[in-house]
């Protein structure tokens, strides 16, 4: 067993990308929906991961980010207050708040989008 800590960037990243994945598959296989309505669907539930809605992930803050060519948005994780003590008492790992889903090693999402086992 190993000792409850916080999630690292490179650990959230991974997690908020295979729940996308899997909101994709899940609106993607949905009878009788036309593409609109799968794609509406799937950016409502994006919506929802965001806000903290998901049960899989902590809610996001969503900020502009200075960047030296343009700015951009960076989405930093929002938990509960009351989560990082809740999941130490659990033995569970915990979000730290502001954690950015960015860091050096990934300067931006849509690169990892379609990686080892996640080809369309």
């Amino acid at each position: 067993m190993t000792t409850p800590r916080a999630y690292t960037s490179e650990e959230l990243r991974e997690k908020f990308l295979n729940y996308l994945h899997t909101l994709v598959d899940y609106w993607a296989e949905l009878p009788d929906q036309t593409p609109k309505q799968r794609l509406s669907g799937l950016m409502f539930s994006t919506l929802v991961t965001f806000d903290g809605g998901a049960c899989a992930l902590p809610g996001f803050d969503l900020f502009v980010k200075a960047h030296p060519d343009m700015p951009r948005f960076e989405l930093c994780v929002s938990p509960h207050p009351d989560d990082k003590e809740y999941c130490q008492k659990n033995s569970e790992n915990w979000y730290e708040d502001g954690m950015s889903l960015y860091d050096d090693l990934c300067p931006q999402l849509h690169e990892q989008w379609h990686r080892k086992g996640h080809e369309d």
